[in-house]
């Protein structure tokens, strides 16, 4: 398990696999059974948990809970019951976890990947940049790792920067600009 705090927005992060129905109902019942009161949030798999003034709100299709206190008490011993309930599940109905995580544009001989990284993809990216930190997860840093690790040092990926470098392309996002650019693999 992975907690990431960020101080410009002074929440706690702490990524989780997406989760099943089941998966959500284990750690609903399990919160609940700390005293937490849970209740349904904006959107499917979405809720919030609530004890005094503590409130934990998770995003299940996602996979991320946050937080303005630690979770990890809260939710660290429910993570072992609710990984082995996802793995009895993905095993029993055959789930292929890769479009979870990224999607593949073929084009003749090229092929594109898109990642679809959890932090890095939310409100959170400019945050973490801010805060100098990265909100890849473990699971998705392996992903990566092993994706990139088959291009030689070499090879270049484009992604989107915050920083411009050398043959960038602005792109704007609201009042925001960033940049997609071409960064060596290494």
């Amino acid at each position: 398990m992975h907690q990431l705090y960020l101080p410009s927005l002074g929440r706690y992060f702490l990524p989780l696999p997406k989760l099943t129905d089941a998966q959500v109902t284990l750690l609903t019942t399990h919160l609940a059974g700390r005293g937490y009161g849970v209740r349904a949030g904006r959107g499917p798999k979405r809720w919030v948990a609530a004890k005094g003034s503590r409130r934990i709100a998770v995003d299940g299709a996602l996979g991320l809970a946050s937080s303005g206190g630690d979770v990890l008490d809260a939710l660290a011993p429910a993570i072992p019951p609710m990984l082995a309930l996802g793995a009895r599940e993905a095993r029993n109905a055959g789930a292929d976890a890769a479009p979870l995580y990224f999607s593949l544009k073929r084009s003749g001989a090229s092929v594109e990947l898109q990642l679809f990284p959890r932090m890095e993809s939310l409100r959170t990216w400019s945050y973490l940049r801010r805060d100098g930190l990265c909100g890849l997860t473990p699971d998705e840093a392996t992903v990566l790792r092993r994706l990139l690790g088959r291009a030689s040092a070499s090879s270049q990926v484009e992604c989107v920067t915050a920083s411009p470098r050398q043959g960038s392309k602005a792109l704007q996002e609201g009042r925001m600009i960033y940049y997609r650019s071409a960064v060596p693999v290494a």
